[in-house]
């Protein structure tokens, strides 16, 4: 073989292995933003009644604090 054609095998060869990267690269990068859609909708669905909680909570510790004083 000539040189030249050891250099594009070379090269045709490394492309080959770029584009495995990025195929595997974008499948990863799927599953990441299937999880962040998860995580938004489990936060979306439970922040009302997590902010009901805590702002019950903060209000007892107020009156508490208020009674004691």
């Amino acid at each position: 073989m000539s040189e030249e054609k050891v250099t594009l095998n070379v090269i045709y060869n490394e492309l080959q292995t770029i584009k495995k990267d990025i195929r595997d690269t974008n499948k990863r990068l799927d599953k990441l933003d299937k999880h962040i859609n998860f995580v938004e909708n489990v936060y979306n669905n439970v922040k009302s009644p997590l902010e009901y909680i805590c702002n019950a909570v903060n209000s007892v510790g107020t009156r508490t604090v208020n009674f004691l004083q």
